[in-house]
């Protein structure tokens, strides 16, 4: 815990000032022996910095069954569970499902969670992953953690980034020309041993001026 709060102090550009912000992602399930350490780390670090200045946002599966036709709540509801025993609880709820969650079920997660309605996020299935930053701007994701963090609404403003991701997005989306990469590697026959090269655009950076699809052959 110590270590993440001397790195979380490390300045990231030109300025020299310490961060305001710090971004810790903690993988795994909730639950698993293999996690409860860093689980322990965040509840202490919690306790220490206070809850105006820890954001707890956990990330859960909203599975919806063909068979059934509905979403079903109960793996969060229990996900919630383990992680309030373990001195955490969630200010935000990611859901993530194959399409948007109807009122009813979002009542119902908040309902059990202890969660508002306006804090369960739904992270639906999207066609590209830009869209995802967009899709989380409409559930006005930036106004809720700029309120739980008590800072102004004008860094919002001051940073206009999010039109130009709309029109990269749009771009990407019109793409009318297909690109042929080869991919040349060791574990290729791994659907994610090279995400970090097949999810980018790389055609982005060969015509950088007009946006294509790209079809890799490994």
């Amino acid at each position: 815990m110590q270590w993440v709060a001397d790195v979380a102090r490390v300045p990231v550009d030109d300025t020299g000032s310490s961060p305001e912000v710090c971004i810790i992602e903690l993988g795994g399930t909730i639950g698993d022996i293999e996690s409860m350490p860093f689980v322990e780390a965040f509840r202490q670090m919690l306790f220490r910095v206070g809850s105006s200045n820890f954001c707890c946002v956990h990330v859960s599966l909203v599975p919806q069954l063909s068979t059934v036709g509905e979403p079903k709540t109960k793996p969060t509801q229990a996900s919630v569970r383990e992680l309030r025993a373990c001195g955490l609880h969630p200010d935000l709820l990611m859901c993530r499902c194959t399409s948007p969650l109807p009122k009813n079920v979002i009542d119902k997660i908040s309902l059990f969670s202890q969660v508002p309605t306006d804090h369960v996020i739904t992270v639906v299935d999207a066609r590209d992953l830009y869209e995802v930053p967009i899709l989380l701007d409409k559930q006005k994701l930036c106004d809720l953690l700029l309120n739980h963090f008590n800072l102004s609404p004008k860094l919002k403003v001051e940073y206009p980034i999010l039109g130009k991701w709309k029109a990269l997005t749009r771009r990407l989306q019109g793409a009318s020309k297909t690109i042929q990469v080869a991919l040349v590697g060791k574990y290729t026959k791994l659907n994610d041993a090279y995400l970090s090269v097949l999810k980018p655009a790389p055609c982005q950076r060969i015509r950088p001026w007009k946006a294509a699809r790209c079809r890799v052959y490994t």
